[in-house]
């Protein structure tokens, strides 16, 4: 449930960035811009965002943010949110991004940009959420960018974007909006492991096993072959299957 608008004078934003007195960069900007679209949630969903890993990168060309779940660990295991200096527009477009690969993080890496996600960024102030960035910044909940412009600005200078140049080996210049978080195994195309939501899981058949592709971490499942259960796959293990077979699951 949205907890509604909240109003905080500017000691208690200055609270979320204690390093404001002298002065803020973007890697400390970030996380006060994220704890403040974070105060509108009630806990503990509000701690869940505080948690997560907020990291200011390079990122890539056209791609303004990602959510990486999963991958920091202290304690516990937390998600990151990488926000890409190289594509950064404006400080708007920033609080933008932070909503947007913060509404990840609540919906989780199965939710993509369905209806859990959009319901998910519209708690978090979106108010017409959309996969493709960035958005206007009317399409933030004006008591939101009330709050975020008491936020004192960064002041350690902006990137050199749009006509930056560099040297990727076996990359494309090219980018695409926001690609829905890495870290998930399945997936090829950014390397091993990346992009896919899908889990892949084997029998014990042999020689061939039978492969099942699906988008859970609990699945229980019985091959009507071999009767052993269906377990899930590493990340790079050895399964080759040279001509699929028609397969059962129970």
């Amino acid at each position: 449930m949205n907890a509604g608008p909240v109003r905080w004078n500017s000691e208690r934003l200055l609270d979320l960035a204690p390093d404001a007195s002298e002065g803020l960069n973007h890697e400390t900007y970030l996380p006060a811009v994220r704890d403040v679209i974070a105060a509108r949630l009630p806990e503990p969903d509000a701690a869940r965002l505080r948690k997560a890993k907020i990291l200011y990168g390079a990122g890539s060309a056209h791609v303004y943010g990602t959510c990486y779940f999963d991958r920091w660990t202290h304690d516990e295991t937390h998600d990151v949110i990488e926000i890409a200096a190289f594509s950064e527009e404006s400080l708007e477009q920033l609080w933008i991004t932070v909503a947007h690969e913060c509404g990840h993080v609540l919906a989780g890496w199965s939710a993509g940009h369905g209806p859990i996600w959009k319901a998910a960024a519209k708690r978090l102030g979106m108010v017409r959420p959309v996969a493709a960035g960035p958005a206007n910044i009317n399409e933030l909940d004006p008591d939101l960018v009330a709050l975020l412009r008491q936020i004192p600005s960064p002041d350690d200078g902006k990137p050199v974007n749009r006509s930056a140049s560099s040297v990727r080996v076996g990359g494309s210049t090219s980018g695409s909006p926001c690609p829905l978080g890495i870290g998930t195994a399945g997936g090829t195309s950014r390397g091993p492991g990346s992009g896919s939501r899908l889990r892949l899981y084997v029998c014990e058949c042999a020689p061939v096993p039978v492969r099942v592709r699906i988008a859970s971490d609990d699945f229980r499942a019985r091959c009507l072959r071999c009767n052993a259960s269906f377990k899930r796959a590493t990340v790079g293990s050895p399964v080759v299957v040279m001509k699929e077979p028609e397969t059962e699951a129970a």
